[in-house]
């Protein structure tokens, strides 16, 4: 049986994408690997996937997409993004050998609840992983674009729609917060 974590990407479909630098290495050193990142996701994946969600951490990222229905080879559209990242890190910061696991990870979406706990859990990795104490102000997740009027490739109203308005998206958003920072002892 295959792993539900490796399954083929289905058409039409919502998916939580992740994946780690091999080794656990750095996927990301500075704010020029950021932007390069986004710019590479945006080019290879685009005709094939909606973008919801994201958050980089310096050695994974965390994707919340929905398939399109036309797209016949999601697998190619996902090989040529790492394989243009890779060559792109390898060449930059003189590295050699694998950047990223295989295969990356994706977990279908099946519900709206799943949906909301999904965006939540991407957006407060920052905190999660012990980078700042305040996932809203890290740089690289989509957090704040989704409340930024600005046009950009996220899906962003809806997102919204989804949660019943931006809001409820901040609701959401402060209310786990208080929960998950009891949890784990964390002091927000």
């Amino acid at each position: 049986m295959i792993s539900r974590y490796i399954q083929a990407l289905q058409p039409n479909t919502f998916y939580h994408i992740y994946n780690k630098a091999h080794e656990n290495q750095k996927l990301f050193y500075d704010n020029e690997d950021y932007k390069r990142f986004l710019i590479t996701l945006n080019k290879y994946l685009n005709k094939s996937v909606e973008f919801y969600s994201f958050c980089l951490i310096p050695n994974h990222f965390h994707l919340l997409i929905k398939t399109m229905q036309t797209e016949k080879s999601y697998s190619k559209s996902f090989s040529d993004l790492f394989n243009s990242y890779a060559r792109y890190l390898q060449v930059r910061h003189d590295l050699t050998g694998n950047i990223f696991n295989r295969p990356f990870k994706r977990l279908p979406i099946t519900d709206n609840n799943y949906f909301m706990q999904a965006v939540y859990y991407i957006h407060s990795n920052p905190t999660h992983h012990k980078i700042m104490e305040d996932f809203k102000k890290y740089n690289w997740s989509s957090y704040n674009l989704i409340m930024d009027k600005k046009k950009s490739a996220l899906k962003k109203d809806e997102l919204l729609e989804i949660f019943g308005g931006i809001d409820n998206y901040i609701s959401f958003h402060n209310d786990l917060t208080e929960i998950n920072a009891d949890k784990v002892g964390i002091e927000l």
